[in-house]
Formats: C-alpha cells, structure tokens, sequence
C-alpha cells in the first residue's frame, strides 16, 4: 500500500488506535480512473445481449494507491454508494456516477481501508485475508464471506467484526473453493431476513442472519448452468424479485466467459439464464454482481471482474438493465 505524504498523520492516527476499535482502518481517499468500453470492441452497435440492455461499461484503474484490483465482491445501495472487497483484504468504497442518459459513467468519492479480524486486526497472511463477496446489511453494516480460512464475518461499523455460524457443508470445502457468494435477502415464504451463501461449486445454503439455520437452497446437479460455469457472486433483487448470480468459467480454448443468471428460490425452474459473456464481447474475471431497482420496474445489474492483480486481466465493471416479462415474475 502506497502511503501519500497527506496520509502521514492519519497513519501515524492508525498507530494510536486500540485494537478492536473498528471494523476496519479508517479509509484514505483515492482516485479511480475509469475508461468508458463498448459491450462489443468489434460491433459497437451491439447494445444487448440475452435478455439484458448494456448500460456502460468502464475499465478501472487507480492513481494514490497500489492496493486497487483483485475485486472478487460488489454491492451497491439504492443511492449509487458502492463498496466492494479485494481478495487481498482491502475494503473499496465509492460512489457511482451516471450521464445524462443513465447510463454508468465513472466512479467519485473512492476510498481504500484494510479489513480486520474478530479481534480487530488485520491481516497477516494472504490465506486470512482471501475476502471473495461483500453484501450490505438491513440496519447498517455489511458482511463479508472469506474463503481459505472458511469464515462469514459481519461488521457494523464499530467493534471488531463478528464471526457467523458456517453453513453445514462449510468445513468440507476446499481451501480455494469455498463461499464465493454471499447476499442479504428477505424471504417472501416468511419476509425474515436471511443470508444466502454460494459456494463456487454451485451449492447454495439461506441462513439466518446469525448464519445459523441453513438450509440448502441451490444443488448444482438441479439447478447449476453447464458444468464448467463456477458460482462467483450474488445479491438480492430488491422487491421480492428473488436473487441475481454471476458465474464464471475458463478454457484455453474459449478463454474466460461469464453468465449471469436470475435465481427464484422454490420455483418449478429456480435458475434462470439471462445472457453469457464470451469473446468478442468486453470480458474478463467476473466475480462480483448488485442489482438496483429501476423506476420503470425493471433492474440495473452491475458485474466487476477481478483482475487477480496480472497485468494481462483488468478491473471491469459493467452496467446492463434487465425487466423482467409479466409471465416471468
């Protein structure tokens, strides 16, 4: 992490700080440079794909800092405010900036923090640091799933973070394999909030907020997309419309590819595949996925990809709008 001449005082603030005291660092401002792409680099009349309607895309780079890539989480609020999380620990916060069309234009008001433990550390070693999805919190707060060292953890804010109760299948999972989704969602069946989290091989469990009483929601021999697609991302659509899922999947021969897919929990067809991302199309790691209701009804779906800090991946972050067809809801 690259500490500016302004942030010495606050470093030297950091020092001072009891452990425990914050769920994270406190966060230092920086710059995200964003680079508008068409969805189709070959065809820029191209405007859908699937079932969506693109709405701007940007490759993301950052000038104050050497923490920024690797996003591997994203939610946004109902107001624009993102945050997202690297797979090395950091926690990214800014605030979506749109044209006078509507359309995903850039990102204002970014800042970089680190991430701490239970006890209110940060981290140490990678394998503690492995963040792989964020989902912001009814209330205030957020959550955040970890994989490696398999965890759930909630942050409020203030106080170290709270470890939740795994889901039942958790200690069964590899050390690179483990909760790659996570997602607040309310319930229609009962209107509780639960936490709904995927594991890369497509499995899914909804979880009280405690992340105790899990239930499996997903099984991927029933409800995952080809086989080679993994489970990447998930957040809850707002309304009741169910659960938004990104996956993710890679060959030599096809490259990287990307699917997003609408998920209604207790359907005949719980998984439904709105469009895929392939070549030629902008593609890379995509790992994150938010949702955000639209006047019209309808929903503005974002996708970040995560650039595993390589200089031959990049940081995307893509818009589509999606409405679902009155048959569909």
């Amino acid at each position: 992490m690259v500490i500016r001449p302004a942030s010495v005082l606050l470093a030297a603030m950091v020092a001072l700080l009891p452990a425990g005291g914050m769920a994270q660092t406190p966060a230092y401002p920086f710059t995200i440079k964003a680079q508008a792409l068409p969805l189709n680099p070959f065809d820029r009349r191209q405007t859908k794909v699937g079932e969506l309607t693109y709405a701007g895309g940007l490759r993301l780079t950052a000038e104050g800092t050497s923490s920024f890539g690797g996003l591997s989480g994203l939610d946004v609020a109902a107001d624009g405010r993102l945050i997202a999380q690297t797979d090395t620990g950091d926690l990214i916060r800014a605030r979506i900036v749109l044209d006078k069309a509507g359309r995903l234009a850039g990102l204002t008001e970014a800042t970089i923090a680190r991430l701490t433990d239970e006890q209110g550390q940060t981290a140490q070693k990678k394998s503690d640091a492995d963040a792989e999805d964020v989902t912001l919190l009814t209330g205030g707060g957020f959550a955040i799933a970890y994989e490696q060292d398999h965890r759930i953890v909630a942050y409020t804010g203030t106080g170290a973070g709270r470890r939740l109760a795994p889901p039942p299948a958790l200690e069964t999972l590899q050390p690179n394999e483990g909760v790659e989704a996570l997602a607040e969602w309310r319930d229609p069946a009962t209107g509780q909030l639960r936490l709904v989290e995927g594991a890369e091989d497509g499995r899914a469990w909804s979880c009280d907020t405690g992340g105790a009483d899990c239930r499996q929601l997903l099984d991927r021999a029933r409800d995952g997309p080809d086989k080679d697609f993994a489970l990447t991302g998930l957040d809850a659509l707002p309304g009741g419309e169910g659960l938004i899922a990104v996956y993710r999947a890679f060959s030599l021969f096809q490259g990287m590819r990307g699917l997003i897919a609408w998920i209604r929990p207790g359907a005949d067809k719980q998984v439904t595949e709105l469009a895929r991302l392939a070549v030629p199309l902008n593609v890379d790691n995509f790992e994150g996925v938010a949702a955000v209701a639209l006047p019209d009804g309808g929903f503005r779906l974002y996708i970040v990809s995560d650039d595993n800090y390589s200089k031959t991946q990049r940081t995307l972050l893509l818009a589509f709008d999606w409405k679902p067809g009155p048959s569909r809801h």
